[in-house]
């Protein structure tokens, strides 16, 4: 594995790490009424949004896997949300 690689990963990583910081915390926001139902919803959909870029630069094999499973991380947050409110 060369180091590009191991960088793109890692800054995948840690872009992963802070979305998932920013949707528990718009969760939180959520449940305290300090956000409404619009604010999370336009939130999720610029996640995926910027999901599927990031995905279009990624190695074909990998594209399917990792968009099948953040958007299943978004539809449960949806889900959650949902449940919230």
């Amino acid at each position: 594995m060369n180091f590009r690689i191991c960088s793109r990963r890692l800054k995948a990583t840690l872009a992963s790490w802070s979305n998932a910081e920013e949707l528990d915390r718009r969760l939180v926001l959520l449940k305290k009424r300090k956000i409404d139902k619009e604010d999370f919803d336009f939130f999720i959909e610029n996640q995926k949004r910027d999901l599927r870029v990031f995905v279009d630069s990624q190695p074909a094999q990998s594209q399917e896997r990792a968009e099948k499973l953040t958007l299943r991380v978004l539809e449960i947050a949806a889900k959650v949300a949902i449940a919230l409110i």
